[in-house]
């Protein structure tokens, strides 16, 4: 098994958008999409970003940044890349 856990496409996807900078959810989904990643990876069930998220984060690739409070919309939790994570996503480039 790869440093970092197994490869997915959408862990290496999200892992690329944090590059950008620190974001939530549904701002990688959205901009998945309007990327034409969803053409790649699955992204049509939020379940899969989340369920993505949350095995960077057990395995310490991402860590959260802040919670996001606003009355329009629920608690938005907004992640960044870690120095591993950085390592992981370039070693599941190669």
């Amino acid at each position: 098994m790869p440093a970092g856990g197994r490869r997915s496409s959408l862990g290496l996807i999200l892992l690329n958008l944090l590059f950008e900078g620190p974001m939530h959810a549904y701002g990688m989904q959205k901009l998945i999409k309007q990327r034409g990643k969803d053409k790649v990876v699955n992204v049509r069930q939020p379940a899969s970003v989340y369920q993505t998220l949350d095995r960077l984060l057990r395995l310490g690739l991402i860590q959260i940044r802040e919670t996001v409070q606003t009355e329009s919309h629920p608690d938005r939790i907004v992640y960044e890349i870690t120095n591993p994570g950085r390592d992981v996503a370039a070693s599941w480039l190669r």
